[in-house]
């Protein structure tokens, strides 16, 4: 992907099933985890349990500058939990079955 310089609104979703999410937090060059904010799943959630079956959309503003730089994202759910750094044991696969360790996508900002 190829970006603008200045402020870039990055988006993304998670899902934890059973248990809600609690919150995501973005990552640029392995540089420190920052907050994202997470927004309401959906205007029609409006319990616990519902919202633990829901994806939960986030979003994070990020002061691109030049250059190639690697931008990753992890989600926590209620219980503390969040996804391996790397998986070893599932290969990643085209609809992501079984497959939830964080991911680094490359960009470059012009």
């Amino acid at each position: 992907e190829t970006l603008p310089a200045g402020e870039v609104r990055l988006t993304g979703v998670a899902y934890s099933g059973e248990t809600g999410i609690d919150r995501v937090e973005v990552s640029i060059d392995d540089g420190p985890w920052r907050p994202a904010r997470i927004v309401q799943p959906d205007p029609v959630v409006t319990t616990p349990s519902q919202r633990a079956l829901s994806w939960h959309h986030w979003e994070f503003s990020w002061q691109a500058s030049s250059g190639k730089h690697v931008l990753a994202c992890r989600a926590f759910d209620w219980l503390g939990r969040t996804q391996p750094t790397e998986q070893r044991d599932i290969p990643w696969n085209p609809l992501g079955y079984n497959y939830n360790a964080i991911q680094r996508i490359e960009v470059t900002v012009q």
